[in-house]
This record gives C-alpha cells, structure tokens and sequence, in this order.
C-alpha cells in the first residue's frame, strides 16, 4: 500500500518570518497535500493523538484520530500471508454435512448429490451412493466403519465404501449420528424419534413431540441429550427420560456437554442456555436466531453463531467478545487446541479467529453451512455451498496490526502502534514516519 506526502519540512523555520499569516497559509496548503493512501485521495480531514505527549495535529486541518487509526491510515501493516487450499474436491452438488477425519487422514463428507464421500489428499477414494440427499455429518467407529444418515429415512454403517447395514426410522435423518462405548449408534429423527442402534438392530427408541433435526451427545455417565422441535432438550438413558428442560422455541441445533456435565444447546429464537441435571445454569441472548450449535473451548468459554452475523463469545453466561462476518453464521463452530475458532458464514467465507480477532478469512464460490473440523496437523476441513470440498493449510506467520479488532464491549484500543515512529521538531511541527505535519499545543 503506497503512502505519500508533500510539503515535507526543509529548514528549521517551517513558517518563513514567523508571522501568523504565513503560518495560516502553510497550514492550509497542508490541508491540500494529499495523502495518498493506495492510491486513493485522502486529503479529507486527519489526525493524530501521541500518547506520549499532549499534542494533536492541528484539528483545524486534519481533525482528530487515535494513533492506532491513524497508524492503519499513513502505516498499514502487509496483508497476512494467504490461506491456501492444499487441495478442493469437487462433489456433484452442495455440502451441508460438516467432515470428519479418519485415523489415516481420510476425511469423510455427505452432498446433497446423495452421496458420502472418502477423499485422501485431494482425491477420491470412494463413494457410497444412498438414496437421498446426505445432510447428515458423519462419525467414525473404533474400525473405521463411517456411520451417516440420509434423507431416504435410512441410517448407513459403510466400511471402505461397502454397506455393512442399513437401518430404516419413520423420516428423514438430517441428524447426525454418535456412537457410545460399546457400538451403540444413536441418531434422530424428522419422525420424532431419538433412536438406538447396534449391527443394525433397533435397541431401543424414545419419541419427542416433534421433530428432531438436532443431533445427539453422550455424557460421561452415557446419558444421550438431544433437542427436539417441541421446544425441549432432553435426557435420556436406556430409551427412559431422565429430564427435560423447556426452552422458548424449537431445538434444532445439536448439545455440547462440559466436564462437569453441564449441557449446552442453542433455541431458535436466539438464547443459548447452560442446564445441569435438568435445571438452568445461566441462558445469554443474542442478537437474532440461532441456527448454529454451540462448541466448549479449552478454557470452558461456549461458541455459537447467530443470524445478525455474529460469532460469540460467552463465559459463564457473559459475553466476551464477538466477531461479525459479512451474513448469517449458521455454521457450527470448531474450536482448536490453541483457543482459535473456525467458523463458516452465508458470506461464502471461512474464518479464523482468536479472542475476537480475526487471524484469517478463506473465501469459497458460495454459502458454508457446513461446519469445520480440524486436523491433527491444523490443517483446516470444510464444505460450501460451490460443491467444494476445502482443506485449508493455515498460514504460520501472523503480522502484527493486520487482524481487524472484533466488537469488543470493552472497547479498549492500542494507542501506541506508531509511538516509535513519532519524533518532535519543536512546538509547532512534528515528523510521523518521515512526514512532516503541523501540529497544536494544547
């Protein structure tokens, strides 16, 4: 990013004779320079204020910014290196499904084109087609049979892209399915269901009063929660309720559990909540609905897109941050051992994301539902709307001043980015980064 400046101090007396009009008709002429920022005018008013003195540049002339703003004005840091694609699959329709990751690298992914996928390095390895689209996310057992569902009312157990059983619910199966400690597959329901399954037989099942597009979690104790569009949450164990919370509105996202057992669910008219052994813990409101299923990261903060396009932050029931993409975040989000967090937004974008500041974006050909997941080397997986399927390597390097803040309730702002660049000339003109501008004591 080009910045240029005229009018550049060439004596020790920048106002010749001293006189106040003199003085006057430089100061105006400096409001003329232009400061070419990328080419672009930007000789509209500018300022700075030092944090180590109490001079401003003159307001008269160029108004009044923190020194942080104007640093990204005159200054700009070098883009971030890019994210790069170390591959993209191209399947026969949209990606909704979110991937999961096998033992040897594999990724597996459902397409509305009716099919699952095995990719490796970019390249197929096989595919298994159902009869209907795949919105379902797949899971992986201890063997390596992958386990998914399909819009056909069916529930698949494949291995190495030959179907080892199917099982048949009363609906479609947009929910993904989980798998217990000794095999049991549990997966929901657009019949209202919440079903158990093992080598294909039916163990047991526990009907809602709904819909069930939420997909189910197991605690510790192998409790299974799930939500329903009844507007519950339940918990259920040996196909018998345990509890069931209320929420305001349908439960279409999918539980998180913490360690200590508290569950976490999103409703869809915009609170998430926070229950244990049935009762409340905290509920937080954000902005607008909330399509997206909330994540824990190491710390125990909870993330969770919403419909005003934000990702948030919230520990303990507080906002710590968020972050706006350009539109919805129906997206579930990820969170990586290091506390970043991967999210996709209807913007056609992916992006990275530590304490509310963004590290990276990776843009696609169209919307991402799909959620991300991440690989034992960082290497980042997720699906669009392009009928791309992405693995994006990201960059190592992190320039300093590059990342774009997020909506802090803080508010607080780094005014010393360009202390060290700052040098007085005397009281009335100073030098930032080699330019020369006027300046006002106040």
């Amino acid at each position: 990013m080009t910045v240029s400046a005229v009018r550049m101090r060439e004596s020790s007396s920048p106002y010749p004779g001293n006189s106040q009009a003199a003085k006057e008709r430089s100061e105006t002429s400096a409001v003329m320079d232009r400061v070419m920022i990328g080419g672009r005018d930007s000789s509209r008013k500018m300022g700075f204020s030092l944090s180590s003195g109490n001079y401003n540049v003159n307001k008269a002339c160029f108004g009044n910014v923190s020194t942080a703003d104007a640093a990204k004005m005159l200054f700009p840091a070098p883009d971030p290196p890019p994210v790069t694609a170390q591959w993209k699959f191209k399947t026969g329709n949209s990606i909704d499904s979110s991937p999961c990751i096998g033992p040897d690298g594999t990724v597996y992914v459902g397409c509305l084109d009716y099919k699952l996928y095995a990719i490796k390095d970019g390249v197929k390895k096989w595919e298994f087609e159902t009869g209907d689209s795949v919105r379902s996310s797949p899971c992986i057992g201890p063997d390596g049979t992958v386990y998914v569902g399909s819009s056909d009312n069916k529930l698949y157990a494949i291995k190495d892209g030959v179907k080892k059983w199917e099982f048949s619910a009363g609906g479609s199966i947009t929910s993904s399915p989980c798998i217990g400690p000794d095999g049991t597959v549990y997966v929901g329901s657009i019949d209202g269901n919440l079903y158990a399954v093992k080598d294909g037989v039916k163990k047991w099942e526990f009907k809602t009063g709904d819909r069930i597009f939420s997909s189910p979690c197991i605690g510790p104790d192998g409790t299974v929660y799930v939500g329903s569009e009844d507007e519950n949450l339940y918990a259920v164990k040996d196909g018998v309720k345990k509890w069931s919370f209320k929420t305001d509105s349908w439960v279409q996202a999918s539980p998180c559990t913490g360690p200590d057992g508290t569950v976490y669910v999103s409703s869809l008219h915009g609170r998430l909540y926070a229950v244990k052994d049935g009762v409340e813990k905290w509920s937080f409101k954000p902005g607008n609905y909330i399509n997206s299923s909330p994540c824990i990261g190491p710390d125990g903060t909870v993330y969770v897109g919403c419909t005003d396009s934000m990702l948030y932050a919230v520990k303990d029931g507080a906002e710590k941050w968020k972050f706006r993409t350009g539109d919805w975040v129906d997206s579930s989000p990820c969170a990586g051992p290091d506390g970043t967090v991967y999210v996709g937004s209807k913007d056609k974008k992916i992006y990275a994301i530590k304490d509310g500041v963004k590290k990276w974006e990776f843009k696609t050909g169209d919307m991402v539902f799909s959620s991300p997941c991440i690989g034992p080397d960082g290497t980042v997986y997720v699906g669009s709307r392009d009928m791309m399927l992405y693995a994006l390597e990201s960059p190592q390097a992190e320039s300093r001043g590059s990342d774009e803040k997020s909506e802090d309730s803080s508010g607080a702002q780094d005014n010393n980015t360009v202390e060290n660049t700052v040098e007085k000339i005397d009281d009335e003109w100073l030098i930032v980064g080699g330019i020369t501008l006027p300046i006002k004591n106040n």
